[in-house]
């Protein structure tokens, strides 16, 4: 747990209490895993370049619980969502932005039911409101870190199960896609509420899966055949299972994407 605001340490985010009740969730993944940490970095930087305040809770944040309530252990389920409640007051929060589909599932659905009740956004939905306002500026020249000078780049979008499936959020993260110069966006023809699972969701990401039977295969190999140049999600476990399915699939010259370090590429 002391290591849990280290993602943040250095980008003088303020506490939640200062910032006016705006709370940038990253969750667990993102705190700890180095790859996630990049991720939800370029949303901070996406929310400070519109002018959003906000705060975090470095190590007060504490897990939402999503796993513990798909694996059944209520007991201790209970003892986080109290435990979370009583932070949030504590720091005057009313407003989340999650930066995982898992997190703004419970904090959308579940918290409630515990007397949990915030404004809440997936990260997903609040930068295509502010790109709606006009408050995040497109970089026309940028080409997103290609490996090569081509200004055109063609990605796919992967639908989270959490996000489109429970979350019913498919159209906000394609208007973001859409918004950004040089990206044209291709479509799995699974997708929206018809989603294929990355396999990561309800606890999975801590069981082994044999590699043939594994759906994150399944989605890098259907990105292969669009012949696209990279797949964009919205989900860490979705962009963890998809590079460990590149490697597994020995898949070359796709990249995975999460959609803020996408969009951060295009518009800071």
């Amino acid at each position: 747990p002391s290591q849990r605001g280290r993602w943040c340490e250095d980008l003088s985010i303020p506490k939640v209490e200062e910032a006016g009740g705006i709370l940038l969730y990253a969750g667990s993944a993102a705190c700890y895993d180095p790859r996630m940490k990049r991720a939800v970095r370029s949303l901070a930087s996406l929310m400070s370049s519109a002018d959003v305040k906000f705060g975090a809770l470095g190590e007060d944040e504490r897990d939402s619980g999503d796993l513990v309530r798909y694996v059944g252990e209520e007991g201790f389920l209970e003892e986080l969502i109290r435990k979370n409640i009583a932070i949030f007051e504590k720091k005057e929060v009313r407003t989340i932005v999650a930066f995982s589909p898992h997190d703004y599932e419970m904090f959308k659905f579940v918290y409630p039911e515990h007397e949990g009740q915030y404004e809440v956004f997936h990260y997903t939905e609040y930068l295509a409101l502010l790109m709606a306002d006009d408050r995040l500026q497109v970089n026309q020249s940028s080409k997103a870190n290609l490996k090569d000078s081509r200004k055109e780049i063609r990605v796919v979008y992967h639908d989270p199960c959490y996000l489109s499936r429970y979350g019913a959020l498919t159209r906000e993260p394609r208007e973001v896609l859409r918004s950004l110069p040089g990206v044209v966006v291709e479509e799995f023809e699974e997708n929206r509420a018809n989603t294929l699972c990355c396999g990561g969701g309800g606890g999975r990401m801590f069981l082994e899966t044999e590699a043939g039977e594994r759906f994150s295969n399944l989605r890098v190999n259907e990105a292969a055949e669009l012949g696209v140049d990279a797949v964009v999600t919205a989900c860490p476990f979705c962009v963890q299972n998809f590079e460990d399915s590149l490697k597994t699939e020995k898949l070359d010259g796709i990249r995975i994407f999460d959609l803020a370090e996408f969009t951060a590429h295009r518009v800071l």
